[in-house]
């Protein structure tokens, strides 16, 4: 029991000593690959709104049949939004419409807001694709895909 203790107080010391080598030596490769998994995330993020959008466009807002699911998937699509504090100030105008449909449940939305909607959010996701692929580095020359 005791050699156990032993070893795991040498292991976690030998962590905390490579954890505060990477810290003060390895600083700058650190904060790229902390840059490399954010954007990777933020980016993912962005997939899987556009995803969303797709499956809404798909649906008709004037058909009795699809407004459950058309009030789902906008409501999965403002949850994502709002939960995420780099594209929400991006598209908090656009959004409103369908954050005021949610707040209120005899709201109605029409096919034709729906579907400006879905256009003006999948533009401005594109932007914000491209903002966010630019500052990961291609632009400056930096190559933070697969090395």
């Amino acid at each position: 029991m005791r050699v156990i203790s032993v070893v795991s107080d040498l292991t976690g010391i030998t962590a905390s000593g490579i954890a505060i080598y990477l810290f003060f030596f390895k600083k700058e490769e650190f904060l790229e690959a902390y840059e490399v998994i954010r954007n990777y995330t933020h980016q993912l993020t962005i997939s899987e709104l556009k995803l969303s959008l797709s499956k809404l466009k798909d649906l008709n807002a004037d058909d009795s049949a699809s407004k459950g699911k058309v009030r789902n998937i906008i409501s999965e699509i403002v949850g994502q939004i709002k939960g995420n504090k780099k594209i929400y100030p991006c598209v908090a105008g656009i959004i409103a419409p369908w954050e005021r449909f949610l707040d209120e449940p005899k709201t109605k939305i029409s096919e034709s807001l729906k579907s400006r909607i879905v256009a003006e959010l999948n533009e401005k996701l594109r932007h914000v694709f491209m903002e966010n692929f630019q500052a990961g580095g291609v632009e400056n020359g930096k190559n933070t895909g697969s090395n």
